[in-house]
């Protein structure tokens, strides 16, 4: 372990749980000094990918710091819940301890630390979001609502976007998010009463499988080194992911197969389960649960696709991808992104919309004009949220403008050609293609008329989840790659190195890497003809 960490390792964490710390005030709160937060955390991070990955490596006492922080943020920032202020403290006493003792476990020379504070940061989510969830069974918040009575309409065959929800406090007429959001929640209502205890457990299960990626990543290099082709789950051989004319890190010593050094990998699997604790112990997270924000199903989806990714099985990421895509309507801004992503590609774009519009189609098929009111033409004639910290609602108080439709669609499609060049340009692999996603979605939601909390929560929590990647290759070391000219090889690469390029080369367009193409590739590249 070093003996010091840079300044530059520990202020991005420092500056994204700043983020989260407005988005806590945020809520339900409308200030300025919060859209300037936001607006400034955003330039900055526009700044910080453009000139470099935008790589965070989380060390034992970077985690430690960062985790300390957060401690002290959830316990002086009060969370907006509707729990009274015994149950409140009570909340956030128990999600500062777990990060605090996951501090401390971090700051120790320990082999399992990264494991147990990890172990204990689930702790700490589940008996707050227990006690939150037993305190409140009924918070008055559309959302909780309308999730609870589409999972009842699921149950006896009806269509949710025909149902009226009446509390005692508002009537719901509609549904606005995307059936599956319905779907996959459903089972906390069925089950135990309440579509919480599903968000609770889809947390809990997250953090999981991001504390197991530099694992799954490991394996997957491993499947797909030259000799050893990746099973994908057709059966069919793939290479890895990499460009083998794109050095790996020098700082982590590598072999074919990856990281070599197991202390490289126990570094690696260290950041995982930190970015995974953070994950659960953010400040906001009551609240987050609380209220029955969806967001966490969005990430438990792009976690579960970059995890089969990783491992070499390309074709099975784009089943989830499809599943948020039919979730919730904002991750189509995501689209565009995959299909100029070389990792993927136009096909696997194409893939992902025609799984999520297959998924979608039974409740549009069951009444048309109930799906697109709910779902469309009420999200856009809905009026402007006067507490949602955006430019857009800033515009609105403070110089009396209502920006139209078509000026804020404008921006959003400039913001969606200007990363989309940019991933084009840069190539980037899985780690910092997710920091450029968060981006896109940060800008999204500065221009929206009614972007909250949960939005900005996973534009952060994506940022977060790619610190957690492996992410070896380092994909700017190429400024402005020439595709159609390969990159000069040195006189000690072997013959087999070549095969596995050719290989490479030849499934670079329209798939999710490593998995084989989603259509035809025609011929065979030369390293499986020869062999």
């Amino acid at each position: 372990m070093p003996t010091r960490f840079p300044p530059a390792r520990i202020i991005p964490p420092l500056l994204l749980i700043w983020g989260f710390l407005l988005a806590t005030v945020s809520v339900p709160l409308y200030r300025i000094r919060i859209v300037a937060g936001y607006t400034f955390l955003a330039i900055l991070l526009v700044w910080w990918l453009s000139r470099g990955t935008g790589r965070v490596d989380l060390t034992r006492r970077a985690a430690a710091v960062v985790l300390a922080v957060t401690a002290v943020v959830i316990m002086r920032v009060p969370t907006f819940t509707y729990l009274d202020a015994g149950s409140a403290d009570t909340v956030r006493a128990l999600f500062a301890s777990a990060a605090l003792g996951a501090a401390l476990l971090f700051c120790t020379p320990w082999r399992h630390a990264g494991p147990a504070a990890l172990a204990l940061g689930i702790v700490g989510h589940v008996v707050g979001g227990i006690v939150l969830i037993h305190e409140d069974p009924t918070p008055h918040i559309d959302v909780w609502y309308t999730l609870q009575g589409a999972a009842d309409a699921l149950a006896a065959g009806e269509n949710p976007y025909t149902q009226v929800w009446t509390s005692s406090w508002t009537v719901m007429r509609s549904f606005t998010y995307l059936p599956w959001t319905a779907v996959l929640l459903a089972p906390g209502r069925w089950l135990a009463g309440d579509v919480r205890w599903t968000l609770l457990t889809i947390n809990v299960l997250t953090a999981v499988v991001i504390a197991l990626l530099p694992t799954l990543a490991a394996r997957g290099r491993r499947a797909a080194a030259p000799g050893r082709p990746a099973e994908d789950s057709d059966g069919s051989g793939s290479a890895g992911p990499t460009d083998p004319a794109e050095p790996t890190d020098p700082a982590e010593p590598t072999d074919a197969a990856g990281p070599a050094d197991p202390a490289v990998q126990a570094r690696l699997r260290d950041a995982a389960a930190a970015c995974a604790v953070l994950l659960l112990l953010l400040p906001g997270t009551p609240t987050q649960l609380e209220q029955a924000w969806t967001e966490p199903v969005l990430l438990a989806c792009v976690v579960l696709a970059l995890a089969a990714l990783l491992g070499g099985h390309g074709r099975l990421a784009l089943v989830p991808l499809a599943l948020s895509l039919a979730s919730k309507q904002h991750m189509a801004l995501l689209l565009p992104l995959l299909a100029v992503w070389r990792w993927a590609g136009p096909r696997a774009a194409a893939a992902v919309a025609g799984g999520a519009g297959a998924l979608v189609l039974p409740w549009f098929l069951m009444d048309p004009a109930a799906f697109w009111h709910d779902t469309v033409q009420y999200l856009v004639d809905f009026p402007p949220i006067k507490f949602a910290d955006t430019l857009y609602i800033a515009a609105v108080k403070h110089l009396s403008w209502q920006p139209p439709f078509w000026f804020t669609g404008a921006i959003v499609l400039g913001c969606l050609v200007g990363i989309g060049l940019a991933v084009r340009r840069r190539d980037p692999g899985p780690a910092q293609f997710l920091r450029w996603c968060s981006l896109m979605l940060l800008l999204a939601n500065l221009v929206n008329k009614q972007a909250f909390y949960n939005q900005f929560w996973l534009a952060g929590a994506l940022l977060l989840l790619s610190w957690a990647v492996p992410d070896p290759i380092c994909p700017t070391v190429r400024k402005t790659p020439d595709r159609k000219t390969p990159d000069r090889k040195t006189s000690e690469q072997t013959a087999s190195e070549q095969g596995v390029a050719g290989q490479q080369t030849a499934q670079s367009e329209g798939q999710l890497v490593p998995a084989p193409p989603l259509t035809d590739p025609g011929p065979p590249p030369p390293a499986e003809r020869a062999s």
